[in-house]
C-alpha cells in the first residue's frame, strides 16, 4: 500500500512539474509577442502590429467601455498618434502573464505633456493574436 500511495505522490508531482512548465513555457512565448508589439509599435512598422491582431480585436477601458472596435481602428489611431507625437516612445516597465492574458505597465515618453504617462494594460490572445485590450490609465 505505502508503495501505491508514493508512487501516485510521484505521479501527482510529475503532472504538476509538467503543467507549470507548459504554463512557464506559454507565459515566455506570449512576453515574446508583446515586447515584439512594442517594438514594432516604437518602429511605426503598422504591418507587423496589424499582423499580431485579430480581426475582431477591441479595445475597453477597464470599467467595460469599448473605445476602438476593431483592429483597423486601433492602427489608424497609432499612426495619428504618431504623427501628432513622432519622438513618442512606449516602453515596457513590468509583464505579469495569467494564462492567456498578459498584464503589461507601459510607460510613454516623448509625447504630450513632456512628462512620461504610464497605464496598465492587459492582453488576451487567442493563439498568436491579440483578441482583446483592457486599458487602465
Amino acid at each position: 500500500m505505502r508503495l501505491l500511495s508514493f508512487g501516485f505522490l510521484v505521479f501527482l508531482f510529475i503532472s504538476h512539474c509538467t503543467v507549470q512548465a507548459q504554463s512557464n513555457s506559454n507565459a515566455k512565448v506570449l512576453e515574446s509577442k508583446v515586447r515584439a508589439q512594442f517594438r514594432d509599435f516604437n518602429a511605426q512598422n503598422w504591418a507587423a502590429v496589424r499582423a499580431g491582431y485579430a480581426d475582431t480585436m477591441k479595445v475597453f477601458l477597464l470599467n467595460g467601455k469599448l473605445i476602438f472596435k476593431d483592429a483597423d481602428e486601433t492602427v489608424q489611431m497609432f499612426k495619428e498618434t504618431q504623427e501628432k507625437f513622432p519622438k513618442s516612445y512606449s516602453s515596457i516597465e513590468s509583464l505579469m502573464t495569467i494564462g492567456n492574458k498578459v498584464i503589461i505597465k507601459e510607460k510613454i515618453t516623448g509625447g504630450s505633456p513632456n512628462q512620461p504617462n504610464e497605464d496598465v494594460m492587459i492582453w488576451e490572445f487567442q493563439g498568436d493574436k491579440v483578441v482583446r485590450v483592457w486599458l487602465v490609465f
